[in-house]
């Protein structure tokens, strides 16, 4: 997920929204790291106010895999017109060892960046395949930069919910998708919550859309406040929010619905004057079940909240892998109306 995503104000193009700006960095350096398997992606700006500072960081969403916070000799050499440059060492096996990555990029014939991926353990990807990435995306690195910014828009557009400011439907699939590859290569936990606003349709009815509006974009803002730097938030549609959880049991889940629910209740009452309770249903990943069964899985279970009252956090107990008989009950709750 993006942090500190500063850019600079050298060559700042006008038209461009520093928000969107900020979203074209995020999805850029999602997209290096997914290419590449890297636990780390980092977007350096120079200019001659600031000097090289991060514009944006990205991590692979673990407690201990942190960008770095200033360029390190990698990146300085990079900077320095070496081109792509991999850091490497060679394993007492003789094996060749690839843990970062990094490349300069430049506008109007001058250096105004780089781009560095890091990775730990060290990288599965060829010699070859990182430099060609590093390069590639350097590339759109200096074209989310310039003035005309036109990739910035479209890249700053795309995989986020314009009202709520969440991954969008096909933004938080990709995400899904590339945290059960992680887990399942690194045997780590992941679950995820699905929450659902209680009583919504009766808001929109009572109050107008325009309110109900206001109340999905606290929603949104309420969840993106409550969950840790390596979680993803993401609405599905109508009031139906999905939080993915990585490095995540069963337990953990069940306590972290809990602070989803105090969150979208202290935080669209402070926004709107509105009291809104959610239901939340969560689910753990099996170590075999697809995104869609896992999404299910706990779609199952946030309507067993809803058909307990609302307001609860209920959480499958079985697998995440869904039988026949659940698929039926799930498609006759997935047909239901908004409530």
């Amino acid at each position: 997920m993006v942090t500190g995503a500063d850019e600079s104000q050298d060559e700042a193009p006008q038209p461009m929204h520093r928000g969107l700006r900020r979203r074209s960095f995020d999805v850029l350096l999602r997209c290096f790291a997914s290419s590449i398997g890297a636990d780390t992606a980092t977007l350096f700006a120079r200019d001659e106010r600031r000097g090289t500072h991060v514009a944006a960081a990205w991590t692979r969403d673990r407690r201990d895999a942190a960008a770095p916070e200033r360029p390190d000799s990698l990146v300085e050499r990079a900077l320095a017109g070496n081109g792509p440059l991999v850091d490497s060492a060679v394993d007492a096996n003789g094996h060749q060892q690839h843990r970062a990555v990094a490349a300069a990029f430049s506008s109007d014939q001058r250096v105004v960046g780089a781009i560095h991926a890091g990775f730990d353990p060290p990288a599965s990807a060829s010699y070859a395949q990182l430099v060609w990435a590093a390069n590639l995306y350097a590339g759109l690195a200096a074209l989310c930069m310039t003035r005309d910014a036109g990739l910035a828009d479209v890249l700053g557009s795309a995989s986020y919910d314009a009202l709520t400011g969440c991954l969008d439907r096909t933004g938080t699939e990709e995400v899904l998708d590339a945290e059960i590859e992680r887990s399942r290569r690194r045997g780590h936990p992941l679950s995820c919550c699905m929450i659902d606003l209680d009583r919504f349709k009766q808001i929109n009815d009572n109050r107008g859309h325009v309110e109900g509006d206001r109340v999905l974009a606290a929603t949104g803002a309420a969840l993106r406040g409550a969950v840790r730097r390596y979680d993803a938030v993401g609405r599905l549609g109508g009031d139906e929010f999905i939080v993915v959880l990585p490095e995540t049991g069963g337990q953990g889940s069940r306590d972290l619905g809990q602070r989803f629910r105090r969150a979208i209740r202290s935080g669209v009452a402070e926004a709107t004057g509105i009291q809104v309770d959610a239901s939340v249903g969560a689910a753990e990943w099996n170590g075999q079940a697809s995104a869609d069964d896992l999404v299910r899985a706990a779609d199952g279970s946030m309507c067993a909240a809803k058909a307990r009252g609302g307001g609860r956090v209920e959480a499958d107990e079985g697998s995440s892998e869904v039988g026949s008989d659940r698929l039926v009950e799930l498609t006759r709750h997935l047909i239901r109306p908004w409530s």
